[in-house]
């Protein structure tokens, strides 16, 4: 059973645990479909080689000098097929309109503007040029095809090389965290190519501060969701505590739509 089967296995199960959830999992079950459609199968968007020796010593140089893997230029997608994607979620949104506060702006752009957008997006400079909504779009768009990327390449490295807040494979930030069963070790998930990385328990990954009086979090002791904040520079992040968890994970993807409250009693407590 793949991923994207087990996720869609917990939607139903899901719908027929709570009824009034079927609007929200039929929003969810279309928005995992074109994903799914969209996301990385090998048919030529990207390098098929193992890396050579020499790649693989140039890339522990970039990691010991604290630069990440992959520059937005090494991304070597098709712009048709990202412009296609956008518009694809832009329809479920619009499709399901009734379930979000204010009525969605379908954002229909080119080729060009793709481009540009996701360069924006991969270096976490659009969150003052777009809406929630867009923004929200755009994630959702592009992260199928940036970690579908990223999964097509040889990207293994040592954990120990790396000890900074974002990700070592592209620079992006965050948005999930979890601390794992077995040693309720501290792991962070990029936001942008679902990397997954070590990280201190009591270190922001946006600000770097070790400071545990401006450390906290919000939590229902009786759900394994969290949320870790700043008082330093105002960031959260949202945590899953992997033990306390009942059966198998939940897929990354269906975690972030799963929590989107999360963020939205973070973001109306002034955390960013």
């Amino acid at each position: 059973m793949t991923g994207d089967d087990r996720t869609l296995e917990r939607l139903e199960e899901w719908t027929a645990e709570e009824a009034e959830t079927e609007p929200l999992v039929a929003f969810l079950r279309e928005l995992m479909e074109v994903q799914s459609r969209f996301r990385w199968q090998g048919k030529g968007w990207g390098p098929t080689s193992k890396p050579t020796l020499q790649a693989k010593l140039d890339r522990e140089k970039r990691l010991d000098q604290g630069e990440p893997l992959l520059e937005f230029e090494d991304f070597d997608l098709d712009w048709d097929v990202v412009e296609e994607g956008l518009n694809s979620t832009s329809s479920v949104f619009a499709r399901h309109a009734d379930l979000f506060a204010q009525e969605p702006i379908e954002p229909v752009v080119g080729p060009g503007d793709v481009r540009r957008l996701a360069r924006g997006w991969l270096r976490g400079t659009l969150d003052m040029e777009m809406s929630v909504y867009g923004l929200a779009v755009l994630t959702l768009t592009l992260n199928p095809f940036f970690a579908g990327y990223r999964s097509s390449l040889d990207m293994e490295f040592e954990q120990e090389r790396w000890l900074q807040g974002r990700c070592p494979v592209c620079g992006g930030e965050p948005d999930l965290a979890y601390l794992d069963e077995e040693r309720g070790a501290r792991w962070l998930v990029c936001s942008r190519c679902d990397t997954e990385w070590l990280f201190q328990r009591m270190r922001c990954p946006f600000c770097n501060t070790t400071d545990h009086t401006r450390l906290s979090h919000f939590a229902d002791e009786s759900s394994p969701y969290r949320t870790d904040v700043c008082e330093v520079c105002g960031g959260y992040l949202k945590t899953i505590d992997r033990r306390q968890e009942e059966g198998s994970a939940t897929a990354v993807g269906l975690e972030r739509l799963l929590t989107l409250d999360l963020d939205a009693h973070a973001q109306a407590a002034g955390y960013r």
